[in-house]
């Protein structure tokens, strides 16, 4: 993202660009579903889902940023793990219960992605 508005083809210039990224990543961090983050950043879901979808594709700018979306996706879910962890360690039954009862369906998860 060179923080321009890059032409590709016939159609209008994408909306990808750095401020827009900016956005749209800190909202995914702060642990914002995609379509809300996507609203943050001032772009439709539509939108978010084509640039996903070209992403998918190996096109960049939109390689780099669906990577940093997934990084920014990660960092916030742990931070939030962390925490809950810290809860359960220091005598809050309902974080330990909480962490049982997700860590099946996260082993799970985790076989196929």
């Amino acid at each position: 993202m060179d923080g321009g508005r890059e032409r590709r083809g016939l159609g209008a210039p994408s909306k990808l660009d750095d401020l827009v990224a900016q956005r749209i990543v800190a909202a995914v961090e702060t642990g914002a579903p995609w379509y809300m983050a996507a609203a943050a950043g001032g772009v439709s879901r539509s939108t978010l889902k084509a640039w996903k979808a070209k992403a998918r594709e190996g096109v960049e700018p939109y390689a780099a940023f669906l990577a940093r979306l997934e990084k920014a996706q990660a960092a916030g879910a742990c931070e939030v793990l962390g925490i809950i962890q810290a809860a359960a360690r220091s005598g809050t039954w309902q974080a330990a219960a909480w962490m049982a009862s997700v860590s099946k369906r996260w082993l799970m998860a985790g076989r196929e992605d």
